[in-house]
């Protein structure tokens, strides 16, 4: 949203098939107007943002103590698998793949 170059006109961007498009709005009061009322509404959108951000940010705060809980179980199984393979004769191949070891003989 932005006056031309000598402030005479008005126009504004908004996006048409992916594509932005500038819209011419006009001059004058109706101009000045409308470009009013497009900062009200971009404020409006702004605000509404940053409720949004505020609210998923709280609620990530309530399920951090759960997703560390749970990080804390993952690792433990994580374990309980590497021993079980260890034990039963795999070996992990460069951090990748656990493939059967070898037998001599």
């Amino acid at each position: 949203m932005a006056w031309d170059s000598s402030g005479r006109y008005y126009y504004r961007s908004r996006w048409v098939s992916g594509r932005p498009v500038r819209e011419y709005v006009g001059t004058g009061l109706l101009a000045r107007l409308q470009a009013d009322l497009d900062e009200a509404e971009r404020q409006q959108q702004a605000e509404r943002r940053a409720q949004e951000r505020d609210r998923l940010h709280s609620e990530e705060a309530r399920y951090q103590p759960l997703d560390h809980q749970l990080q804390e179980v993952f690792s433990a199984a994580e374990l309980i698998a590497r021993l079980a393979l260890l034990t039963a004769g795999y070996r992990q191949h460069d951090r990748g793949h656990w493939r059967r070891k070898r037998t001599n003989g």
